[in-house]
């Protein structure tokens, strides 16, 4: 049985994705290629040309091995997963807690405060839709009798808090500068309550990647703040003023209760609403990073 928070038809995505992949031989135009590159354990490359490919494995590939990590809080294990001779690993989230009028320490103040799995498909859903590659592919699936979240490992990787520790630079300070506020715009976007130097990974290229969304998609109380976001990629500021509420809703609808739904289109409108002021008072080119 699913939980309470999530909509009935989730069962016909958890069994019916495939069908919708293979058999109609409809793929998302945001699934059919891959801008990144995906590493094995020892190094090498994951042989998916797609995203589609790559949910299809974690959804129905033979899981061969669970280790529960010690590190954080949302009761995260790793798995492997072998699929058709290919092995890779994954991040496996059950957690699933919902508190109303909660204010953090840091004195956020929320109507409803979400720590659930399916915020992690969520979260990867919406990237797809606004063109970004910065979150590794995640389904729902069962491990055992729990439903959680599968999420590709990624591979190769040092947190950004320990290229701060070693005093590493970006050899392309343009780009890096891009994806940091792409990171930042998005997370205003979904109400991220919990980034951190630990959950902002880099890898070898020195492309930035996103994890652990379960503290996502909040509904916060009062006046919302965009402070943090005083600049954006030119890629990702087209995607968000062409997101379509409709099909977020169609999209997203599996993984978000309706509260969520409306106070995400709310921050869009209202990031877009700020960006267009940064626009105004300073110049598109101080503020759109081409």
């Amino acid at each position: 049985m699913l939980p309470k928070h999530l909509p009935a038809r989730a069962t016909i995505t958890l069994a019916l994705a495939t069908l919708v992949v293979v058999l109609a031989g409809i793929v998302p135009q945001q699934l059919e290629a891959q801008s990144r590159r995906y590493r094995t354990r020892d190094g090498g490359t994951l042989p998916f040309a797609t995203d589609a490919q790559i949910l299809l494995a974690l959804r129905e590939g033979e899981i061969v091995k669970e280790e529960t990590l010690g590190s954080g809080t949302t009761g995260v294990k790793r798995l492997e997963i072998r699929y058709e001779g290919i092995v890779m690993r994954a991040a496996f989230r059950h957690i699933d807690v919902y508190e109303r009028n909660i204010r953090l320490r840091d004195g956020s103040n929320f109507a409803g405060f979400y720590d659930r799995f399916s915020a992690e498909c969520a979260a990867y859903e919406l990237g797809q839709m606004l063109g970004l590659d910065m979150i590794p592919p995640a389904v729902l699936r069962r491990v055992g009798s729990q439903l959680g979240s599968v999420q590709l490992w990624v591979e190769d990787t040092m947190t950004e808090g320990e290229r701060t520790r070693r005093g590493l630079r970006p050899p392309d300070s343009r780009a890096w500068r891009g994806q940091q506020a792409t990171m930042r715009a998005f997370d205003a976007l979904i109400a991220n309550s919990d980034r951190n130097t630990g959950n902002s990974l880099i890898d070898a290229d020195w492309n930035l990647w996103l994890i652990d969304h379960t503290r996502t998609f909040q509904i916060p109380r009062g006046k919302r703040s965009f402070a943090q976001v005083n600049q954006i990629s030119a890629s990702f500021w087209e995607a968000l003023r062409a997101l379509d509420h409709d099909s977020v809703r169609s999209r997203l609808g599996d993984y978000l209760e309706p509260p969520q739904l409306r106070s995400l289109f709310d921050r869009h409108e209202e990031l877009i609403a700020h960006i267009e002021s940064l626009i105004e008072a300073r110049g598109r080119e101080a503020v759109v990073i081409e």
